[in-house]
């Protein structure tokens, strides 16, 4: 058992809004790869979920995990025409 505290898993709940609302926007992976930020944030969760389980690195990835869950429900829940804006963003702006 360890001791939590951060502010690490809000800090993922607003990048998740943020790609929520500009999914094909850039982010710079380690500073240096751009990645679209919908694919960021799949992985993100992904890596999230998993390290939650296997690893043992003193790092609450399960806070991080469930901080972008929140995060992007809370948005969903307060502003519901996230969905289509988001679903606009990704079918009709397709970058590739």
């Amino acid at each position: 058992y360890y001791a939590s505290i951060g502010a690490s898993g809000g800090v993922s709940g607003l990048v998740l809004m943020y790609c929520l609302i500009k999914p094909w926007s850039e982010i710079k992976l380690f500073l240096i790869l751009p990645i679209p930020a919908v694919i960021c944030a799949i992985l993100y969760i992904v890596y999230s979920s998993w390290a939650s389980k296997n690893q043992d690195d003193n790092i609450d990835h399960s806070a991080h995990f469930y901080g972008a869950i929140v995060g992007a429900s809370l948005l969903i829940l307060f502003i519901p025409s996230t969905i289509k804006l988001f679903l606009k963003e990704i079918i009709h702006t397709f970058p590739f």
